[in-house]
This record gives structure tokens, sequence and C-alpha cells, in this order.
């Protein structure tokens, strides 16, 4: 779903937010998605929920929860190759989002910079298939959207699941996870913190001082 609050966020097009059920979702499944994007010839990761659900598939830990929405992340300069695989066929059509709202987006125009998540729908009776994150950085290097000084080469940041799906790895997700910590945010964490490396740990644990100092997750990521 979107992210934090943008306040001001300037629209695309006619610049009139779209009123829709924001959580009409029938989400594709991470290897629809694949499949659909299996042309690009650039990075993109599931992150979010299903991130958490493709590392616990492949441990054999999963499933574990439904989910209701598809997360996936690319480099925001990727955008136009990315649109274009993912309407290809036509029946589908994309809005950009946040602070909550919709606009739509029309195929010649790209998300203005205030604007880090794209959502395509089908275009009959705008059902919510999968919600596109616009990441800084670039296909060398994931730069966190929240401290652009936090940096990772981009492939250290990448797994692939036995189906061949590229997701982000999990201490990743958990430190976006931590802003909300809503309850499924924390069931993540629960579930998914025995099965990290101390490499792993150590990073979220440090990443988390520096985005949230005295967040309750860095004393139980750093005492697993």
């Amino acid at each position: 779903m979107t992210d934090a609050p943008v306040e001001g966020v300037p629209v695309p097009g006619a610049g009139t937010p779209v009123d829709l059920d924001v959580d009409n979702w029938d989400p594709w499944t991470p290897e629809q998605l694949a499949q659909r994007l299996a042309g690009v010839d650039a990075p993109w990761w599931v992150c979010g929920g299903w991130a958490i659900e493709l590392f616990h598939r492949d441990a054999g830990t999963g499933p574990l929860r439904d989910h209701e929405d598809l997360e996936f992340g690319i480099c925001r300069p990727d955008f136009p190759a990315f649109r274009a695989a993912l309407l290809a066929g036509g029946g589908l059509t994309q809005y950009a989002a946040g602070n909550g709202k919709l606009w739509p987006l029309p195929a010649h125009e790209l998300p203005p910079p205030q604007i880090t998540q794209v959502w395509t729908a089908t275009a009959a009776d705008d059902v919510f298939r999968t919600d596109l994150f616009l990441d800084p950085g670039s296909r060398d290097q994931w730069v966190c959207k929240r401290d652009d000084r936090l940096v990772r080469p981009l492939a250290d940041t990448i797994a692939r699941s036995a189906s061949g799906v590229p997701y982000q790895r999990p201490e990743v997700v958990l430190l976006m996870k931590a802003k909300h910590a809503r309850d499924k945010d924390v069931a993540d964490l629960t579930a998914t913190l025995p099965l990290l490396s101390p490499a792993q740990r150590d990073w979220l644990a440090g990443a988390l001082r520096r985005l949230h100092p005295g967040h309750a997750w860095i004393d139980r990521v750093a005492a697993a």
C-alpha cells in the first residue's frame, strides 16, 4: 500500500485524484509478475510481505500468511521499460500513488519525482494487481529511500527464490517494515529473525539504529 504521507504531492495529468477503492486488490502472484517482466533487462525485486514469504518458502518454513497486495521495486530510471512490460497486451492501466491518493498516469507520462509508487490495475474494473516502488540508487548500488547515507551493493540486497523470482533480502525488508511496525510486520520479524545469519542481524541492528534510534526492534535483533 502507499507508504508514508507525502504532503503536497504534485499530480500528473489533470492534477485531480480519482475516487477509487484503494482496498480493491486481487494481486498477481510473484511468479505471474515474473512472467510479465521476463523480457526486461534490468534488475527488479519483490519486496514487502511477499519477499518475506519467498524467503520462508525457500527455507522450508512457509507459507506464512495471506498477502493483500504484491509490491516490487525497481531503479527509478528503468521505469519506462517496466511500464511497457506491465502494460503489454492491453487491458491494464496505471496510477501514481501517494499520500493515500491515486492519480491516473497516462502511458506517455513519467511519475513526478515526489511520487515513488505506481499501481497497476485492470482497466475495466480498477482491480489492483501490483504496487511498483521507484527506488533511488542505481543498478549497482541500493540506496535506502529513507536515508541516502545507507547504501549497499544492489546485488547484495537481492536473493532469488527456488522458482526463479528475485526478492529483497529479509534484513532489508524488515528495516523497511520497522517504520510502521504493524501487527503483520511484528509477526514477520518474529518468524524471520531466528533464520537470519549473524551478518544479517548485525546489518539490520545497525541500520535500525541509524534510521530509528531507540526503536523497540533494536534490542530484539541484537539479542537474537
